[in-house]
């Protein structure tokens, strides 16, 4: 159960956020990039390796097309999150996501170390009465980089 810190949050609010959030990484583990970027049909994506936010669907393709798929098949990579804390401010429309993440190979027998491990700083945005990510700046805690140079993955 994700934490929340907020007054009169409804629990609604809560389940789509934690389900937008955890939806990320299922798509991933699927290797559904288009999914991916549907997530971000009205929102941006950075990173500390790419610190300019892509903004929209179009863009965060790209950016998912580019490091997740740099020979054209996507890598279907397990995405561990947790740790979800929300704040929500449902009187201007706006909602953030504090959460913890590990990436792994998608094979478990691959390697037991994590990809990379960090944080993820999403904020939301209500759109026609569904919270829909605004904004995810992923924030890269620890990085094996001869792992992720084996799985395919470029990070920038």
């Amino acid at each position: 159960m994700p934490s929340i810190y907020c007054c009169a949050v409804n629990q609604s609010d809560v389940d789509q956020i934690t389900e937008r959030v955890l939806a990320y990484g299922r798509f991933v583990a699927q290797g559904d990039l288009e999914s991916v970027a549907d997530l971000f049909v009205h929102g941006a994506v950075s990173g500390d390796a790419h610190p300019e936010p892509v903004i929209g669907r179009a863009a965060v393709l790209d950016l998912y097309r580019s490091t997740l798929a740099g020979d054209g098949a996507p890598r279907r990579l397990r995405v561990i999150t947790s740790d979800l804390r929300i704040s929500v401010d449902h009187e201007a429309g706006t909602a953030g996501c504090l959460s913890t993440f590990a990436v792994y190979a998608r094979d478990p027998s691959a390697a037991d170390a994590p990809l990379f491990v960090g944080r993820y700083a999403d904020r939301f945005a209500l759109v026609d009465g569904r919270w829909e990510f605004a904004h995810r700046h992923v924030h890269l805690d620890m990085t094996d980089d001869e792992a992720v140079r084996r799985e395919g993955v470029n990070l920038g």
